[in-house]
């Protein structure tokens, strides 16, 4: 069985106070809304594929600061086991104009928790979400 591992990071900025979040809008092998998320190439540390990851997927060039998170998970698609083995939370600026790799993703939204949880295509990362939510923003 082939193994893909990932990172994935949930974006936010604080607007009135109040956090949003960036989510995307995955066009490439599957449609639907998604949190930030990276293959591990070969050679990279997970931490490198983040920010690897963010510049490909956001443009940002600010970051204001990236926390690591213990939270894995994994799934099985066709014989593919994909490992999330590092999670972060990053804190960026909705100021910044964001650049998008438009093969992977059609638009991006910086959204509140509960559109986010609606939007959200997979269950697991609505978990993934909600446990950090609870642990962080509450």
């Amino acid at each position: 069985m082939k193994i893909q591992r990932k990172v994935q990071a949930i974006i936010y900025d604080i607007k009135n106070n109040k956090p949003r979040f960036l989510i995307f809008r995955r066009i490439l092998r599957w449609r639907g809304w998604e949190l930030c998320k990276e293959t591990i190439e070969k050679g990279e540390t997970p931490y490198q594929t983040l920010l690897r990851g963010l510049k490909e997927e956001t443009g940002f060039k600010k970051i204001r600061s990236i926390k690591r998170l213990a939270i894995r998970r994994q799934w099985k698609i066709n014989h593919v086991l994909y490992k999330i083995v590092e999670s972060y939370l990053v804190h960026a600026t909705m100021n910044e104009k964001t650049s998008l790799d438009r093969a992977e993703h059609s638009s991006c939204r910086w959204i509140t928790k509960n559109h986010l949880l609606k939007l959200l295509t997979h269950k697991d990362q609505k978990t993934f979400f909600q446990r950090v939510y609870r642990n962080v923003f509450k």
